[in-house]
C-alpha cells in the first residue's frame, strides 16, 4: 500500500469535518435571516456574507432568542425553549473557537491510525485529533440549530435591542478589515461611554494621528 493510501482515512476525516461544519455555518446563515426578517430578500445572501465569521453569525442568533418574549400571535415564549436555545447556541460558539478555528489555522498532518497530528502556526505542542467524535457534535448541533430556526420564524424579534455587536473601526489608512485592533464597544456601552466622558477611540485611530 502506497504512503498516501494509508492516509485516506486521515484525509476524509478532514474532508468530513469542513463539509459538516459548512452545513452548520449555512444553516447559521439561514438563522440570521429569520432573525433579521429577510426571508426571500434579494439582499439576504449579501447580510450574511457581511457578517463574515461563524461567530458573528452565532452572536446574533443567541442574542436574538435571548432578547424574545413573545411569539407574534402575542403568547409566552416557553423559559425552557429559552434555555435550550441559549444552551446549544453557547456549544456551536465554543466548538467554533474550540475546534474549526482551531483546524482552520494549525497545521494538519494526517496519521496512519486516522487521527490528525494539529500544530497551531503560532507555536504550542502538537495534538493527535481523532475527529469522528467532532463531527458527530457537528451534526448534532447542526439539527439542534434547525429546529431553532424553525421556532425563531414564529416568535416576534426587536432587532435593535440584540446587544450583539461588535465592529472594527475604519479608517481610510487602514486596511478596513484590520482585525490586529480591539474590538469597539457595543452601542449600549458606547452610549455610557460617552454620557461618562471616557474617550472610547480605539489604537486604530489613535495610532494614526
Amino acid at each position: 500500500m502506497s504512503d498516501d493510501k494509508k492516509l485516506d482515512k486521515a484525509h476524509q476525516a478532514i474532508g468530513q469535518y469542513f463539509s459538516e461544519f459548512s452545513e452548520l455555518e449555512r444553516e447559521l446563515g439561514e438563522a440570521v435571516k429569520v432573525v433579521l426578517h429577510l426571508e426571500g430578500h434579494d439582499a439576504a445572501d449579501l447580510v450574511v456574507d457581511l457578517l463574515r465569521f461563524p461567530r458573528n453569525k452565532a452572536q446574533l442568533v443567541k442574542g436574538a432568542a435571548q432578547i424574545a418574549t413573545k411569539k407574534k400571535d402575542g403568547s409566552k415564549i416557553s423559559t425552557k425553549w429559552k434555555a435550550s436555545a441559549n444552551t446549544t447556541l453557547g456549544k456551536i460558539l465554543k466548538h467554533n473557537e474550540a475546534c474549526r478555528d482551531h483546524l482552520a489555522h494549525s497545521h494538519l498532518e494526517p496519521q496512519e491510525n486516522g487521527s490528525i497530528k494539529v500544530t497551531r502556526r503560532s507555536g504550542g505542542k502538537s495534538q493527535n485529533w481523532k475527529l469522528q467524535t467532532k463531527i458527530d457534535e457537528v451534526r448534532r448541533l447542526t439539527k439542534e440549530l434547525r429546529e431553532i430556526r424553525t421556532e425563531l420564524s414564529k416568535l416576534k424579534v426587536e432587532v435593535g435591542k440584540i446587544h450583539w455587536i461588535r465592529t472594527h473601526e475604519w479608517h481610510p489608512d487602514q486596511h478596513p478589515y484590520d482585525l490586529t485592533q480591539p474590538p469597539l464597544l457595543t452601542l449600549r456601552e458606547h452610549a455610557a461611554a460617552t454620557r461618562a466622558g471616557v474617550p472610547t477611540k480605539s489604537r486604530t485611530s489613535q495610532a494614526s494621528k
